[in-house]
């Protein structure tokens, strides 16, 4: 078994560096010109857009023999094995209505977090990341 495992959503993280990106080379392009209003302006959105691209590339999950952490656009969550009680996997549905499932987290104190870097359209790639998230999880006991 590896030291640890990473799950990245690629698709989501491919289009999430396009669009740093493309606001990145509209930016710079615009602080060429302008008053130095706008040069403040343009390079805000410079400064938001290499954020955007940074944290769009680091996006997914990943798990170790210490817990599971999740990277998101704008934290990162990070949970100690001692603290979850289950991994399930649900389904819902999106803002369109497309239909999804997600892993999610269950913890000994009642709370449950659900991981949507590990969301996708297809019921069984949902199950085999949980089955694979399974394995760094320490024997009760441990």
């Amino acid at each position: 078994m590896k030291k640890q495992m990473r799950i990245y959503p690629k698709g989501q993280r491919v289009a999430l560096v396009a669009v740093g990106v493309g606001f990145l080379l509209i930016s710079s392009a615009s602080m060429m010109r302008g008053s130095v209003a706008a040069r403040i302006f343009y390079g805000a959105i410079l400064v938001a857009s290499l954020w955007w691209c940074y944290r769009g590339a680091r996006l997914g999950l990943t798990v170790d023999q210490q817990g599971i952490s999740e990277r998101s656009l704008g934290r990162t969550r990070r949970v100690a094995w001692q603290e979850v009680k289950e991994l399930t996997v649900t389904r819902g549905s999106g803002n369109a209505g497309a239909k999804f499932s997600m892993l999610v987290l269950h913890f000994t104190d009642g709370r449950e977090l659900p991981l949507r870097a590990a969301a996708r359209f297809s019921d069984q790639e949902v199950r085999e990341i949980r089955d694979r998230v399974a394995v760094y999880r320490p024997a009760k006991g441990n």
